[in-house]
């Protein structure tokens, strides 16, 4: 049941035409593309809504939110994949400076 969450998963990447959106969001924390990191959260929303199963160390919003190291975003269902990576590196910024990035998942 997994395996059909994973590929539903990839091909939403390209129906949602991520790779083409992404443009000049290319911002890293911790060797994670925060792009790819906030599509992820927005199709592991959808999967899990239609009652999908995705593996347990995912990105997988729970209640409608997730958190990405010291942050949580609220309301994952309602943002695009621009607007949650907007959001988390903003709140990024606010409360990590750029240089500690790397630490935000424990890794020092």
């Amino acid at each position: 049941k997994q395996l059909i969450g994973v590929l539903v998963h990839e091909v939403m990447h390209c129906a949602l035409r991520h790779f083409s959106r992404q443009r000049e969001r290319d911002m890293m924390c911790n060797g994670i593309s925060i792009w790819n990191w906030a599509g992820d959260a927005q199709i592991n929303q959808m999967i899990t809504e239609n009652g999908l199963e995705l593996p347990p160390e995912g990105v997988i919003p729970v209640n409608d939110s997730i958190d990405f190291g010291p942050i949580t975003i609220e309301n994952v269902s309602q943002k695009s994949t621009e607007e949650l990576y907007d959001e988390i590196l903003a709140q990024l910024r606010r409360r990590v400076p750029e240089d500690d990035w790397r630490i935000v998942y424990g890794i020092s």
